[in-house]
């Protein structure tokens, strides 16, 4: 089976070629590496040419700069595997993850098959830090995984687990028929969920997702730059507000409680990140853009189903239902500067209690 490998890449000069390599060493051979260059200002796109040449198992796309979505949507289009795996330019692969990932769709019959992952932190270009979570391997219908059926929602586990399916498309394989005769495609109008909105939408035309406990995947975070999930700008929300909706159309009626679940999650951390120091909102500003956000649809809509895990932080949602929005801003600063001063991830401090 024909496998396709899609590696957005946008001035990516510096980390590309450990990205390729990593999936040019694969031990399952049969492979396409579509590279898409995303309108590089640097040397990326020679870097890209220069691999086309060395492997004629490389494919290489040079767009002008359109974002991530339009260049996977443009891999898409060319691709021509049975499976499809998409890889970020600044993280790598275990030489093994295509072959089982493969072995793992076939043997268990499943429409998509996802690994857990390695993180790597760096700063000023060394690596400071490393981190992973364990899984059960297992296969799971998408109908019980859209539910909250035997969905533990005191296990952190599991809710990392259901969480990495629902919401990346790096580390797992996808059968590519499903996604062309679906048109499924990502929503370049978002610059912000719109790998949520088309993982999720996917998962309504398959039956069954298989979950793997080996780490294949390693994703790599730059601590000198902010990662885009937790970047503050002024239309986050809508961003989120178009790829909740777009969730509940591409869905229909289906049950989908752990989704909204889900999105409640997302819509809290975007709360809470109105104020950090790098948002573009003055205090006044994020106290006004909240009480917006908490009169929304998709707010009280997903919020129905905001649950507060073992250990989590209670008082933020706690002001938000009883509409104490001012004292909840100033208790969404105080987290926010606690985060700063004690150089703690802005991602897991939005949600953790103190003592963790």
């Amino acid at each position: 089976m024909l496998v396709s490998v899609i590696i957005p890449v946008y001035n990516a000069e510096k980390v590309l070629p450990g990205c390729i390599d990593s999936v040019l060493n694969q031990s399952y051979g049969n492979l396409e590496i579509i590279l898409i260059n995303d309108g590089s200002t640097d040397h990326t796109g020679s870097l890209c040419d220069r691999y086309k040449t060395m492997d004629n198992r490389v494919k290489v796309c040079h767009q002008n700069n359109a974002g991530p979505s339009a260049a996977r949507n443009n891999g898409i289009k060319v691709a021509q595997g049975t499976y499809l795996m998409f890889v970020d330019a600044d993280d790598h692969v275990d030489t093994t993850i295509v072959q089982r990932l493969v072995d793992a769709i076939e043997t268990n019959n499943a429409g998509l098959a996802v690994c857990t992952y390695k993180s790597h932190l760096f700063s000023n270009g060394k690596e400071v830090a490393t981190g992973s979570f364990q899984v059960e391997s297992g296969t799971i219908s998408t109908e019980q995984f859209l539910s909250l059926d035997k969905f533990d929602m005191e296990n952190a586990q599991a809710v990392r687990a259901r969480a990495h399916v629902a919401g990346n498309v790096w580390g797992r394989l996808y059968v590519l028929d499903t996604i062309k005769s679906n048109g499924l495609l990502f929503n370049t109008k978002l610059t912000r969920y719109e790998d949520i909105s088309f993982n999720i939408c996917y998962l309504g035309y398959i039956n069954d997702i298989f979950v793997s406990n080996k780490e294949l995947y390693h994703y790599c975070v730059n601590s000198d730059q902010s990662s885009l999930s937790d970047r503050v700008t002024k239309d986050k929300f809508d961003m989120l507000v178009s790829s909740y909706d777009a969730v509940l159309h591409g869905l229909g009626d289906r049950k989908i409680d752990y989704i909204k679940y889900y999105y409640s999650y997302i819509i809290m951390g975007c709360i809470i990140r109105l104020f950090q120091d790098t948002s573009p909102f003055s205090f006044r500003e994020a106290f006004h853009e909240v009480k917006t956000i908490c009169s929304s649809g998709a707010y009280k809509d997903a919020m129905r189903y905001y649950h507060i895990a073992k250990g989590g932080s209670t008082l933020i949602p706690f002001l938000l239902e009883r509409k104490l929005f001012l004292l909840a801003s100033l208790a969404a600063k105080m987290r926010m500067l606690e985060a700063s001063w004690g150089n703690k991830p802005i991602r897991q401090w939005c949600f953790s209690s103190k003592s963790e």
